[in-house]
C-alpha cells in the first residue's frame, strides 16, 4: 500500500506516468468498443439463409455489381392484424458500397445511394409493404461498388418503430459523430494556422504542421460519411483514392509538429523519406491505376500510418511529453484495430475515427495551452525589460531569474564581426545582428534562453541533451543564409556550483574554439 501511494506521489514515478494512462485508454477502448457492439446486437428476426456467405469487406478489381438471396418466414408476431399495427422493416446495419437495392417477392421496394455514392457508414431502414409482403418471402439485393463492397452485419426483420430507433444511434455515433469530427478539424486547423501566422516565437512550424494535419485528416473523414460525388464515378474513386492516402501524410505532419517542438533531431534524410513515402503512395493513387494495385498502396498506407503513430508514441515517452501519452496510446489501439480489421476482413467496428478525434483535441489543446504560455512569458519579460530592443533576443538581465544549477551554457561570438563595422558601418552591424538572432531563435526549442550579452557576444541556455548537434547545425546555416561563422564554447551547468564560473570556463573553451580556427578567413 505504502509503495502504490508513494507511486502516486512521485512526479515521476512510471505507474502514473505511463500505465495509468495506457488503462484509461484501453477502458476508453473498450467502453467504446461495448457500446457499438451492443448497438449493432440484432432487435428482430436475422436473416441467415443466404445463397453464399455474405462479405464483410471485399475489394473488386473495376466497378461491378453483387446479387444475393435469402428467404425469411414472418413470425405471427410480426404479422400484420389489428392489435398489432406496426409497420414492419428490415434493418442492414452496415453497407459497403455505392449502391443498394431490394427486392422483396420480386418487387424493387427499395433505393440507396448511386454510383458513384457512398452508403457504408450509416444503417439503412426499408419498409416492408404490406401489399407486398406474406408470411413466406424471398429478399434480392443488388449492391453496386466501386471499391469494394460488403455487409458487415447479417439484416434482421422488426418493427419500423424499433428499427428507426436503434439506426438513429447508429447513424449517430458512425456518420454523425464524424461530420462533428470533420467540424473540429476545421477549426483546429483554424486555430493553428491563425497562432502560426501571428507568432514570431521559435518552433512557430509546430502550429503550420498542425494545421495541414487537421486539413489532411478532415479529408480523410469522408471516407466515413455518407455523399455523392456529382454523379461520376469517376471523380467519386479519385475522392475515396485521396482519402485514403491522406491520413498517412496527416500522421507525419503531427509527428514533425511535436520533433519541432521538443526535439529538432530529425535528419534531412530521414526527414525526406518521411515526407516523400505518403507523397509517393497519395501521387500513384491519384494516377489511373487498375483497384487492384490501390488496394495494395492503400493497404501500405495504412500500415505506415501506423508506423508513424508508434514512432510518434516512441518520441512522446523518450522526450517525456506526458501530456499526450493518453491520447497516443488510444490512437495506437484504434489504428491498429481498424487497419486488423480492413487487413483480415474481420466483421467488426472501425474505430480510427474515435483515435482520431480524441487525439487531434488532445494535441491541439496542448498546443493552444503552450502558445499562451509562451506569449505569456514573452509579454511578462518585455514588461520588465529582459527583451534586447535591436535583436529581440533576452537581455543579460535574464541570467538573474533563471535556474542555473541545471542544464547546458552556450556561449556564441561571431566571427569578423568588428571588421564588418569598421568597413560597412555600425548600421549593417546591427542587421546583422538581428538577422543572425532570428536565425538562432527559428531554430532553438521554444523552452531555450537565447540572451545577448552585449556587442556580438551571445549566450543559450538550454537543457536539451542535443546541444552540440544543434549548434553544429546552426552554424552551417549562419555560414549559408547569412555567410557568417562564430565560435563558440560550451559547458555542463551540473557540473558547477558557481554560475560566474561556469561562465568562466565556456569562455575558455570559445577562445580555445576561435584560436584553432585562427587561420580562417572572414
Amino acid at each position: 500500500m505504502g509503495w502504490f501511494s508513494f507511486c502516486f506521489t512521485r512526479g515521476d514515478c512510471i505507474l502514473r506516468k505511463i500505465l495509468l494512462p495506457f488503462f484509461l485508454s484501453v477502458l476508453l477502448f473498450l467502453i467504446i468498443s461495448s457500446f457499438l457492439n451492443y448497438l449493432s446486437k440484432p432487435r428482430g428476426i436475422v436473416i441467415s439463409s443466404w445463397n453464399e456467405n455474405l462479405p464483410f469487406y471485399q475489394k473488386v478489381e473495376k466497378p461491378s455489381k453483387t446479387f444475393l438471396q435469402a428467404s425469411f418466414e414472418l413470425p405471427e408476431y410480426l404479422q400484420s392484424s389489428p392489435d398489432n399495427p406496426d409497420e414492419i422493416a428490415i434493418v442492414f446495419q452496415k453497407v459497403i458500397g455505392n449502391q443498394l437495392k431490394v427486392y422483396l417477392n420480386g418487387e424493387l421496394i427499395h433505393v440507396s445511394g448511386s454510383e458513384s455514392g457512398n452508403i457504408w457508414p450509416s444503417p439503412i431502414v426499408v419498409r416492408l409493404p404490406k401489399s407486398v409482403l406474406s408470411k413466406q418471402n424471398s429478399i434480392k439485393l443488388e449492391l453496386f461498388a466501386v471499391i469494394n463492397y460488403g455487409i458487415s452485419y447479417l439484416p434482421y426483420v422488426t418493427t419500423l418503430s424499433e428499427a428507426q430507433k436503434i439506426a438513429w444511434l447508429q447513424g449517430m455515433f458512425r456518420s454523425d459523430l464524424n461530420l462533428f469530427a470533420m467540424g473540429i478539424a476545421t477549426i483546429i486547423a483554424y486555430i493553428m494556422f491563425f497562432i502560426f501566422g501571428i507568432t514570431n516565437i521559435p518552433q512557430r512550424k509546430e502550429y503550420l504542421y498542425l494545421g495541414f494535419s487537421s486539413l489532411f485528416t478532415l479529408i480523410g473523414f469522408f471516407q466515413f460519411v455518407s455523399r455523392e460525388t456529382s454523379g461520376s464515378v469517376y471523380l467519386y474513386t479519385l475522392f475515396e483514392k485521396v482519402s485514403i492516402a491522406l491520413p498517412a501524410l496527416s500522421a507525419t505532419l503531427i509527428y514533425l509538429s511535436i520533433n519541432e517542438r521538443y526535439g529538432k533531431k530529425i535528419g534531412k534524410i530521414f526527414l525526406n523519406v518521411l515526407l516523400s513515402i505518403p507523397i509517393i503512395i497519395l501521387g500513384i493513387i491519384i494516377l489511373p491505376f487498375e483497384n487492384r494495385i490501390i488496394s495494395v498502396l492503400s493497404d501500405i498506407s495504412n500500415l505506415y500510418s501506423i508506423f508513424l503513430v508508434g514512432l510518434t508514441m516512441w518520441f512522446v515517452f523518450k522526450h517525456k511529453v506526458i501530456e499526450l501519452v493518453f491520447p497516443i496510446f488510444f490512437l495506437l489501439m484504434t489504428a491498429v484495430q481498424s487497419t486488423t480489421v480492413l487487413l483480415l476482413r474481420l466483421p467488426d467496428e472501425i474505430l480510427l475515427p474515435y483515435g482520431r478525434i480524441i487525439f487531434l483535441v488532445f494535441v491541439s489543446m496542448e498546443a493552444v495551452r503552450h502558445f499562451k504560455d509562451l506569449s505569456k512569458r514573452k509579454e511578462y519579460l518585455e514588461k520588465e525589460n529582459y527583451i534586447d530592443q535591436l535583436t529581440g533576443a533576452y537581455n543579460r538581465k535574464i541570467i538573474e531569474n533563471l535556474d542555473k544549477k541545471d542544464g547546458i551554457l552556450v556561449l556564441l561570438d561571431l566571427d569578423g564581426f568588428k571588421k564588418i563595422n569598421d568597413v560597412y558601418g555600425h548600421k549593417k552591424g546591427d542587421e546583422i545582428l538581428k538577422e543572425f538572432s532570428a536565425l538562432v531563435m527559428k531554430n532553438i526549442r521554444s523552452d531555450d534562453y537565447f540572451i545577448r550579452l552585449g556587442g556580438d557576444e551571445f549566450c543559450i541556455i538550454t537543457k536539451s541533451t542535443d546541444i552540440r548537434n544543434q549548434i553544429t547545425r546552426l552554424y552551417n546555416l549562419a555560414k549559408n543564409e547569412l555567410n557568417l561563422g562564430f565560435s563558440y564554447g560550451i559547458v555542463d551547468l551540473s557540473e558547477y556550483k558557481d554560475f560566474d564560473k561556469a561562465y568562466m570556463k565556456a569562455d575558455e573553451n570559445l577562445y580555445e574554439h576561435k584560436w584553432s580556427r585562427k587561420n580562417q578567413t572572414y
